[in-house]
């Protein structure tokens, strides 16, 4: 059934109504404290009905009678917190111009509609044009804090009824202990202990002469900020969210369970939490620039290295989060990295979480930043993109490129360091889904006395994507794209961390099957890209806007 929501929109004071964690009691006594919280749902290809103030009482008047119970809903609603375990006890007056039975309910007011209880539903039987005191108690299934209290069912009544609503009350104990935790249904994840590594020398790692880059992917600690502090701690796998999630975010607690919510309010409705964890900074690191990065931190985010706030990070940046680690960084100890999240996203609308890989980028103080390669085989170019490089940055650049599988030099040169190079080469085997053939690109950069700064080595591949009219061409030639689907993690295996086997034995599986193309939705690591080059798969992958990846 379509519902569509007509609430009175009058801002009026309740009398005698209190909300809180322990304390519920709300009273509706006058009609005019009805209206102000009085909703309708109507299937309009059903019925029709209307709500307005009618002799001292909040009353629906049906026009058009529904062919369902469900056809014409008129109830009270409100944001009233309803704690799981508690007893409830409701109350109201109301009556009928014609002799009907009515269903009457508490539940959500918001999808999946849940009862509080079987209990919370009851019909009633109201005599013609007789006022009639009714009553339900029950016990909550489930904590809420926005709820329908009650809600009537009218859709199968003759046009003309009028059903009158002159008095609500509801109330609970006087003092409820929340539980620290509630959880979700769904399985649970064996021996979980072990698979919170928060060890480097375990984390997937990529290392040339000058540089590495550490995977931070893992399960963090995850808490609420302000409130009452958990009883035992929780964690969130990154890339993960914590609200607006489906299940790569599930929040678990050290038995491995989802995590549902904390003291009686669903995790998803948390703004501000902390994620937290600790790691070690080997000696080799003096002296080097560490940085802390994430394509995609969908959060204001406040980067905290051991009690020193380094950085903050939001939308003004596109939630792309690139903080240097500094003085901060301890060798001598371990270090304490936490994330101090703020998400004002609609639940179910927006995310709040690291939605893309996070990890520790260790290189040279003096660097020639994020090297990028773009082949043009039709114009028969290749282009050298340097962004976020240090300023100022000279020197001279030697290039290679080298053959992966025969290990043959086919490329050598030396050029003055630019920020954007282009040069007039392609090379002699094109990449392609059946050809896979790749390259090492070496890149080192020597200043005026020949002293090395920097280093980076790239494998790529020489092709070219185009669309003409209608086809998609590879190299100029049309492809068709025989596509599926896939997940470059797979949920909860811990060697994903330090091993693409499992995402290369995916995608062998698919090229058996003659596929070509795979979807995958972007949180992974970039080791992954690496992956389906050497296999020779094509990937559409979820992008998000980085201003770093605009080319001129």
């Amino acid at each position: 059934m379509t519902r569509f929501f007509l609430p009175f929109l009058l801002a009026l004071v309740l009398p005698g109504a209190a909300f809180c964690a322990e304390i519920f009691s709300v009273r509706f006594d006058n009609p005019s404290a009805i209206a102000s919280r009085i909703g309708l749902a109507v299937d309009r290809k059903q019925a029709e009905a209307s709500v307005a103030l009618l002799d001292g009482a909040a009353a629906c008047t049906i026009k058009k009678p529904g062919n369902s119970l469900l056809s014409v809903e008129f109830y009270t609603h409100g944001r009233v917190k309803i704690v799981q375990g508690a007893k409830y006890v409701l109350k109201f007056r109301a009556k009928s111009s014609r002799k009907a039975t009515i269903n009457a309910a508490c539940y959500l007011n918001v999808p999946n509609w849940k009862t509080l209880n079987r209990a919370a539903s009851a019909y009633f039987t109201f005599e013609e044009g007789k006022w009639t005191d009714c009553s339900m108690t029950f016990v909550s299934d489930i904590s809420a804090d926005n709820v329908r209290i009650p809600s009537f069912r009218l859709g199968k009544m003759p046009a003309g009824t009028v059903f009158s609503l002159q008095s609500v009350t509801m109330e609970g104990p006087d003092k409820v202990d929340l539980p620290a935790m509630e959880f979700a249904g769904g399985r649970n994840i064996q021996n979980f202990p072990a698979k919170i590594c928060w060890d480097l020398t375990e984390a997937w790692n990529r290392r040339t002469e000058e540089r590495i880059r550490f995977s931070m992917n893992a399960f963090w600690e995850i808490r609420p900020v302000g409130g009452k502090a958990l009883t035992e701690p929780c964690y969130l796998r990154i890339p993960g969210s914590w609200r607006g999630a489906n299940s790569s975010g599930f929040v678990r607690n050290m038995q491995g369970r989802p995590v549902a919510s904390w003291y009686g309010k669903p995790i998803g409705e948390y703004e501000n939490v902390e994620i937290r964890r600790t790691f070690d900074a080997p000696g080799e690191w003096r002296g080097r620039s560490v940085r802390l990065k994430c394509d995609y931190a969908h959060a204001e985010t406040e980067v905290i290295l051991n009690g020193k706030t380094l950085g903050k990070f939001g939308e003004a940046q596109d939630f792309v989060m690139d903080c240097d680690l500094g003085d901060a960084l301890r060798f001598d100890g371990g270090n304490e990295l936490i994330l101090r999240m703020h998400s004002t996203a609609k639940r179910g609308k927006l995310r709040g979480g690291i939605l893309d890989p996070l990890y520790l980028d260790v290189r040279p103080l003096k660097n020639f930043g994020m090297p990028t390669v773009l082949t043009e085989i039709a114009r028969g170019k290749m282009k050298l993109r340097f962004h976020k490089c240090t300023e100022p940055l000279a020197g001279n650049l030697q290039l290679t490129l080298t053959d992966v599988a025969t290990g043959e030099k086919v490329f050598d040169r030396s050029v003055p360091y630019q920020k954007a190079l282009e040069f007039d080469y392609v090379a002699p085997k094109l990449w392609d889904t059946d050809h896979p053939n790749l390259y090492d690109l070496g890149l080192k950069l020597s200043d005026a006395g020949g002293k090395l700064l920097d280093t980076e080595k790239i494998r790529i591949g020489f092709r070219e994507l185009t669309i003409r009219g209608k086809d998609y061409c590879l190299n100029g030639k049309p492809i068709r794209l025989l596509c599926d689907s896939t997940t470059a993690q797979p949920d909860w295996i811990p060697s994903y961390f330090t091993s693409p086997d499992t995402f290369r034995n995916k995608l062998l599986a698919l090229k058996k099957m003659r596929h070509n193309c795979c979807y995958v939705d972007r949180a992974e690591q970039s080791v992954i890209y690496d992956v389906a080059d050497e296999v020779g798969m094509l990937l559409i992958s979820k992008i998000y806007i980085i201003p770093y990846l605009k080319f001129p």
